[in-house]
């Protein structure tokens, strides 16, 4: 029904070709779909026709369902829906495309954030060295293993050259090679007779939960100099 009206709408060619695939796609909506439908909507000839005004709100329904799918935050591990009703577009700086939303989290989500690191530093305190570098270990694997696709992002999203990117994954990737060897970083320092009849020793232990607010620049390496001590 939606083609039928649409092609005896006297839309362009372009204009029914969009909203077809449109149609066909359904709620199977990636982020570039959704945009081509707003500017198709945005078409003048589009939004003077009557007749798809029903078809217009149907379209719009399906973008805003989809967009909600995008506005979530992880905490402890898993995707939940962000407490927080407003998003900030991720554009691609060299065509402008918007690539996904970003949700803008509220204290709320904050609280949940800490309250779940809070719950983990229990046990993982506990953990030795030798097995939390185990996780390190995959880790490493996994970034060389996604490496040219998380170079890709970069660029999308922050507009580095693909060579840049590429600098800048690796040097966060060379940040949990570091990590790797916590057992040895976190040894602590002992001195015998300081002074007199006077010993010193330090240890290394954790501090709790902290929050890392890096700068846009290097979005890959700088993060890791801090999420994997």
């Amino acid at each position: 029904e939606f083609r039928r009206v649409l092609f005896r709408s006297g839309a362009n060619v372009g204009l029914q070709k969009h909203l077809a695939l449109m149609a066909s796609v359904s709620m199977n909506l990636d982020v570039t779909q959704i945009e081509i439908i707003k500017n198709v909507i945005n078409n003048a000839k589009f939004k003077h026709n009557d007749k798809l005004i029903p078809y217009v709100q149907s379209l719009m329904d399906v973008i805003k369902q989809d967009i909600k799918k995008l506005t979530h935050v992880n905490i402890n591990g898993e995707w939940i829906a962000s407490t927080g009703t407003e998003t900030i577009e991720v554009i691609n700086p060299a065509t402008e495309q918007i690539l996904a939303l970003s949700p803008l989290g509220t204290t709320k989500d904050v609280e949940k954030a800490v309250a779940a690191a809070k719950e983990a530093f229990k046990t993982w305190r506990r953990t030795p060295a030798i097995d939390r570098t185990q996780y390190l270990f995959r880790l490493k694997t996994l970034l060389e293993e996604n490496f040219e696709e998380l170079v890709k992002l970069c660029t999308q999203e922050h507009g580095k050259t693909l060579v840049e990117s590429r600098g800048d994954v690796r040097r966060g990737i060379q940040m949990v090679e570091t990590a790797c060897g916590i057992p040895t970083l976190m040894m602590g320092q002992s001195f015998e007779d300081i002074a007199t009849g006077i010993d010193c020793q330090s240890l290394r232990q954790p501090m709790g939960v902290f929050a890392g607010i890096t700068p846009f620049n290097f979005p890959a390496m700088v993060p890791f100099w801090f999420w994997p001590f």
